[in-house]
């Protein structure tokens, strides 16, 4: 439902969010054929001690069809947030989230203590090994059902609240399918997820993480959209 549908009001949600953190995943599509289709960049946002967090979606397709979008995700107001920019101006969507107490809970979850060098087996994930990703020391397991075959990346070195982040985005429709239950605590560093019918790939991979961005967005910027209007 809209915030407004149910009788919210802008002041459950901030004025202005502000983003310190930005970690940028490159996600490709390969199909059986071995050709690619166009890759979507997935910007994730963050900023230390907030309860918030923010994605932006750019590819060359959504640049020609519906412009610039970004979705914060507002855990403490249980609102997520769509903001959305294109030649005809900015405007926004607020929903209610009933989701958002539930990353709330598993953030807390898990900050139980594992030895994760001791884990070779999670809920279905099989430790295959360790490598550097962007810098980072990660670990690596594996998952196969009767569908699809998936090869994990993760990294403990650092969060920034990225464990619950994919959770969060597999709301986003163009993360549908794509993003894998349960697996192992860590930083989303890599993934290739194959399916054993077509052999066709999903490859996503962390390419830049910058510790010192300085990004933020008013909403006074991006004034509500009513259904079937822009105003």
């Amino acid at each position: 439902l809209l915030i407004d549908d149910i009788g919210l009001r802008s002041h459950y949600f901030l004025i202005q969010y502000q983003f310190d953190i930005i970690t940028t995943m490159e996600i490709e599509n390969i199909k059986a054929n071995g050709k690619s289709d166009p890759p979507m960049s997935m910007e994730m946002h963050f900023r230390e001690g907030a309860q918030y967090t923010g994605t932006k979606f750019t590819s060359e397709e959504m640049k020609k069809n519906q412009g610039d979008m970004f979705i914060i995700y507002d855990f403490k107001n249980s609102a997520m947030i769509m903001l959305m920019g294109s030649e005809e101006g900015k405007f926004s969507f607020a929903y209610d989230w009933t989701e958002a107490l539930e990353y709330a809970e598993n953030m807390e979850e898990n900050e139980e203590e594992v030895n994760w060098d001791e884990v070779n087996e999670w809920e279905g994930y099989t430790k295959i090994g360790s490598k550097n990703i962007a810098g980072y020391s990660c670990d690596g397991y594996i998952t196969e059902n009767e569908d699809t075959k998936t090869e994990i990346w993760v990294t403990r070195e650092e969060t920034f609240g990225m464990e619950n982040m994919f959770g969060a985005n597999a709301n986003a429709k163009q993360m549908k399918g794509k993003i894998p239950e349960n697996y192992p605590y860590g930083m989303f560093m890599e993934m290739t997820m194959e399916n054993k019918g077509d052999g066709e790939k999903t490859i996503m991979r962390v390419t830049d993480i910058n510790k010192n961005a300085n990004v933020s967005y008013n909403m006074s910027d991006y004034p509500k959209m009513a259904l079937g209007a822009k105003n």
